[in-house]
């Protein structure tokens, strides 16, 4: 049989005019660096290893992001045109921009979380995508962001758009499909386009919510309560 020849390991040099390898960006990095940070971390507490060798690393520090939102015009008439070209998807934009939830605390909404009668809206987890085995869609439910259950006011715009959750089966039904939080960021902004307002992120939204109770002359501080945030500064 003929041998083949060694792979020798030196790279190739890169063709003249050839684009430069891409970098990765900050914010990638810091992601990778506070996975392997957590992997350690349990590394050590199941004695694994002594110490955490990724302990002192320091993250990237980021630029402050500007965020967009819409004013109460653009968001109503967004949801307005939405609720007839893709009514399911509207009625998730709706409860996102009239209650600040997150993406992932609204999908993490089950039955026993409505309250109508209180008009109230019970957080207590935050659903992550974990992938998709035998055509379902699987995931898990960690603690909220600020690891404490909240009770969310529902406005009439959110009971309209929650109204066909009282008829779930179950009390742990989910309150919405777990097919619209797969393409939620991609599905908003060309619904953005089709209805002609700026596309923007679905966690603007969020923004979205805050801004306009802002500009309604809702105090800052009411604003930092209804959006659960630990510090004023954030609010602000």
């Amino acid at each position: 049989l003929r041998q083949k020849p060694a792979r020798s390991n030196r790279k190739k040099p890169a063709a003249e005019g050839a684009p430069p390898p891409k970098r990765l960006a900050p914010k990638t990095v810091n992601l990778v660096l506070a996975l392997a940070k957590q992997i350690m971390a349990h590394a050590v507490d199941h004695e694994l290893v002594p110490e955490n060798p990724w302990r002192g690393v320091k993250l990237f520090k980021l630029p402050e992001r500007e965020f967009s939102y819409w004013t109460p015009a653009e968001r109503d008439a967004f949801l307005e045109k939405a609720r007839t070209l893709d009514p399911d998807f509207a009625r998730l934009c709706a409860v996102a921009c009239h209650t600040g939830l997150r993406l992932g605390e609204l999908a993490a909404l089950r039955r026993q979380d409505l309250d109508f009668e209180r008009r109230m809206i019970r957080v207590r987890g935050t659903w992550h995508v974990a992938g998709r085995k035998d055509g379902h869609d699987e995931g898990r439910i960690t603690p909220t962001k600020g690891k404490e259950v909240a009770s969310i006011e529902m406005n009439s715009v959110a009971i309209r758009a929650l109204e066909p959750a009282r008829f779930l089966k179950g009390p742990d039904a989910w309150v919405f499909p777990r097919s619209l939080f797969w393409s939620a960021r991609h599905r908003l902004g060309r619904l953005a386009t089709k209805v002609g307002v700026a596309p923007i992120r679905f966690h603007d939204l969020r923004h979205t919510f805050a801004s306009c109770l802002a500009m309604g002359g809702v105090p800052l501080l009411t604003i930092q309560q209804h959006l659960r945030h630990k510090s004023y500064a954030m609010t602000l």
